[in-house]
């Protein structure tokens, strides 16, 4: 068997070598980017912490995207040869992750497997994932992107980034390069190309001179930091007048986490970390505590006036989150709640709800305008996952509306810490009506950091058994200790109910910026 396996992969290796010189693949209408992106700007240290380089034989071929600490999503066609297409062994390829430089700095790891999609043909459900043979090492470069659910609204900008020619013909670049395109209707966009665009498609537009091109494919498409697309073909040739095809990854979101093992979560950054070592970790530190009470996810009903402090925070947009009222005026929630792109951007200040007072979702309570958004300076899509939203009016305080203090430390390890929120009562499920509420369990920065390879010192990580914790629009809520806010509802990690830590900012780690720019 292994004879055999050997004389195909020699009979393969010069198809293999030559794909490597030649780079891309051509059909009658779509050119698929394999090897800067056209009319870009290059992208600065940490920008864009997801985007990997895909080497074929050392070589860069493509882009990825890091969905998980062991998993990258790419183009099919870029880890495929041939028709019908056959996998390329894994052997052949590498994942460099945490480095602008295509070819040196970050992490640079070997692939494991290869998985595209069943369906892909050459041409349609051009998507694929990579499990890598080592897990990568969270840091400020080297993070997860979460898998949006749907496609970007027409007309809104997205990011897009990757190591691909400069121009049409042109010289692959040693650097990082971004630009912004445009999402358009499918509609609109068969008009332009002159044929079917399935729906599995996102069609994205640009200028003339601008867009994708070789190099660039399997590379991510972002909006509200959430990853949209990945890059599939151009029409016409690089940085033509038509526009450029995206795999829709709403569209195929569930095959991801089928063939992953990832979920979505309450912030924008997920990791995927062995059940075996989180098992093992939970069982020789955790096996004396005691977890209590169920999750949000389906657990208590609050009682009126039990949490004063929780305010919903809404977005015009449907973004649900919550928040704490730390003054008359001052609300303290997630920064990614008031925020969106990438790099972050405010919402206007007219986009954004407050309403307190109620555990009702959709009634009751008093709904105040926001005069400010203050989103902390170092905030970075992930860490620093903090702001403050000014009210327009005062709060009217009565048994149902309260500040709750800033906690000047840290819970003890072991510690019982009681969170609440609207987020969804199971993973992928809906919004709770009603607010609801569990306890968590505080543990140490140092366990938390081993266990989950990279926690950052601002991060406070709450421990809870499977199937327990917080959830998707529980993300700004309150973490409370003896009475006192000690953190801001920031991620999950794998999934919700998942046997990882959820992490939240620790105020005490932000207390001095909370108390300068809410003027308490």
């Amino acid at each position: 068997m292994f004879i055999g396996y050997l004389a195909k992969m020699l009979l393969l290796l010069p198809v293999l070598l030559l794909c490597a010189v030649k780079g891309a693949s051509i059909s009658v209408k779509k050119y698929f980017p394999q090897s800067r992106i056209v009319g870009g700007a290059t992208a600065s240290v940490g920008q864009f912490p997801h985007q990997v380089s895909l080497k074929f034989l050392n070589s860069h071929n493509c882009g990825g995207s890091i969905i998980s600490s062991t998993y990258i999503v790419t183009a099919a066609h870029c880890i495929a040869l041939g028709k019908p297409p056959v996998e390329i062994p894994p052997q052949f390829l590498t994942v460099r992750a945490g480095s602008r430089h295509v070819d040196r700095g970050g992490q640079l790891v070997r692939v494991a497997e290869v998985k595209m999609h069943p369906l892909y043909d050459g041409s349609d459900n051009d998507i694929a994932v990579l499990r890598l043979a080592q897990t990568l090492r969270f840091n400020s470069q080297v993070k997860a992107i979460a898998l949006a659910k749907r496609d970007p609204p027409t007309g809104v900008p997205i990011l897009t980034s990757g190591w691909g020619l400069t121009r049409n013909g042109g010289n692959t670049t040693t650097y990082l390069q971004y630009t912004t395109l445009m999402a358009v209707k499918n509609e609109d966009c068969n008009r332009l190309t002159y044929g079917g665009v399935h729906e599995s498609i996102l069609c994205l537009a640009h200028n003339i001179n601008n867009g994708v091109c070789k190099g660039d494919s399997g590379g991510p498409a972002v909006y509200k930091n959430q990853l949209v697309g990945v890059t599939n073909y151009v029409v016409g040739g690089c940085g033509s007048y038509n526009p450029d095809g995206f795999a829709s990854v709403a569209y195929y979101r569930d095959w991801l986490r089928n063939n992953t093992n990832i979920a979505l979560h309450i912030g924008m950054t997920f990791r995927k970390i062995s059940i075996i070592l989180c098992l093992c970790f939970i069982h020789i530190v955790w096996g004396d505590v005691f977890f209590l009470q169920p999750r949000i996810l389906g657990g208590n009903r609050a009682s009126e006036g039990q949490f004063p402090h929780q305010v919903l925070v809404r977005s015009t947009s449907g973004t649900v989150c919550g928040g704490s009222i730390i003054s008359e005026y001052y609300i303290l929630t997630a920064a990614h709640c008031v925020t969106y792109g990438s790099p972050p951007i405010k919402e206007s200040t007219g986009s954004i709800i407050v309403k307190a007072g109620s555990t009702q979702l959709a009634r009751g309570g008093q709904m105040l305008r926001v005069s400010k958004i203050i989103v902390h300076p170092d905030y970075d899509d992930s860490e620093n996952d903090i702001a403050l939203v000014k009210l327009e009016k005062p709060l009217k305080f009565s048994e149902t509306i309260k500040p709750i203090s800033l906690a000047e430390e840290d819970p003890p390890e072991g510690a019982s810490v009681t969170v609440s929120g609207w987020g969804n009562v199971r993973d992928g499920g809906l919004k709770s009506r009603d607010l609801l509420f569990t306890t968590l369990t505080a543990m140490s920065h140092k366990n938390c950091n081993e266990l989950l390879g990279y926690a950052p010192i601002s991060l406070l990580c709450l421990a809870h058994r499977s199937g327990n914790g917080a959830c998707e629009g529980d993300s700004g809520g309150p973490a409370v200790y003896n009475g006192k806010l000690v953190g801001v509802a920031n991620v999950v990690y794998e999934a919700c109910g998942s046997a990882y830590p959820d992490g939240y900012a620790r105020v005490s780690y932000y207390r001095d910026w909370i108390v300068l720019n809410a003027e308490l």
